[in-house]
């Protein structure tokens, strides 16, 4: 693998240096988070624990089930009549009303000037 082997000489210190003070400080965001989430968690017994746990989840798969009940009663696709054809270059992208003459089909490589 060639990008293991590349030589780092051209390296930036400023911004070496700014890397690193970013990536200590959300590394330190992170240890913070997960011990104010531990100190919350484990002022519950491990019933209550299990408890919400299974209430969170039981939340969760109840909004995947109502989201995928919903999209299969929703009508995503209009209905097109079936004497409709598909649309050719040149002609309008709408459909074509039934007591109008149709327009000839042109593009620019049968059109002369």
């Amino acid at each position: 693998m060639r990008f293991l082997n590349r030589n780092r000489e051209e390296v930036n210190p400023g911004a070496e240096r700014t890397a690193s003070r970013i990536a200590a400080q959300i590394i330190r965001w992170k240890i913070c988070v997960a011990a104010k989430i531990n100190r919350r968690v484990n002022r519950y017994t491990k019933a209550g624990q299990r408890k919400f746990l299974w209430l969170f989840c039981a939340v969760w798969i109840a909004v995947i089930c109502f989201n995928f009940f919903h999209a299969q009663q929703t009508k995503t696709i209009g209905s097109v009549r079936p004497d409709y054809l598909p649309v050719h270059i040149g002609q309008p992208s709408g459909i074509p009303e039934p007591n109008k003459k149709p327009i000839p089909r042109t593009d620019s490589l049968n059109t002369k000037k």
